[in-house]
């Protein structure tokens, strides 16, 4: 995961994504992927539900990166199990919020925050048969020749304009 990660930095740092102040941004478009993985799930639409992980780790390595943190360093060494269960996203959700109120009052906490929502996401990936890996990559493969412009933080792809 650590390569894909490195590209996906690289690809927001060209879009003019990676700045701190943009983090209440970039934090909704995290919980608008997020939705779209619940949307997914509801209709069973597993094709989907495969890039919608996806777009959710890409949402959270920009994160990540605007706090000088790794996503993939804030799992090194320590166990993820993708041992899948459906309560997964019901966990996912819980820990959503928990990132919401550490980005405002720690590092510690959004690490380990983190963490929690990469294990609920392998876990909800591997209850549907899917790879968290090849999520990131298909993510990483609808965005990489995206074009558009960033504006006040959000990135406008060409066609929404």
């Amino acid at each position: 995961m650590k390569k894909i990660e490195i590209k996906v930095v690289e690809w927001a740092q060209e879009k003019g994504l990676i700045f701190p102040e943009n983090s209440g941004k970039q934090f909704l478009k995290f919980i608008e992927e997020t939705g779209e993985v619940a949307k997914a799930i509801l209709t069973n639409d597993i094709k989907n539900l495969e890039l919608e992980i996806g777009d959710v780790l890409v949402t959270l390595t920009i994160l990540a990166a605007m706090k000088d943190l790794s996503l993939s360093e804030s799992y090194d060494g320590r166990k993820i199990h993708g041992f899948g269960h459906p309560e997964s996203f019901f966990d996912f959700i819980y820990r959503a919020g928990i990132l919401a109120v550490s980005m405002k009052y720690g590092e510690f906490t959004f690490k380990n925050s983190l963490y929690y929502l990469i294990l609920h996401l392998k876990s909800l990936a591997a209850f549907h048969g899917l790879e968290l890996e090849n999520c990131y990559e298909k993510a990483y493969q609808k965005i990489k020749n995206r074009t558009g412009e960033t504006i006040d933080g959000n990135f406008i792809k060409n066609e929404e304009k």
